[in-house]
């Protein structure tokens, strides 16, 4: 997600806090659900290794029981924002 105006530097540490606050409320969910703490070093392995500060924005408004399901599936790409393609009608002459 491009924000126009602001330095790189400035999006980088904003999505380094969105991540922060990503990961406390899904230690809180798993917490809440009673998982066990070896299961949650796993699934945050897995969690750094899909999200970092440039997809965060990505995965960041959905809901936290979604999130860790599709994480957990591999089922992330189903989420992202991928750009749309401009149709191109051909004109008749």
């Amino acid at each position: 997600m491009a924000i126009l105006g602001l330095p790189k530097k400035e999006i980088k540490k904003t999505a380094e806090d969105l991540i922060s606050l990503h990961t406390r409320v899904i230690l809180h969910w798993l917490i809440e659900r009673d998982v066990e703490y070896a299961v949650r070093r796993k699934f945050w392995a897995i969690y750094d290794h899909y999200v970092n500060h440039k997809n965060i924005y990505d995965y960041f408004h959905l809901p936290v029981r979604v999130f860790v399901i599709a994480l957990i599936k591999g089922e992330l790409d189903y989420f992202t924002q991928k750009p749309k393609k401009k149709s191109r009608k051909r004109k008749r002459k």
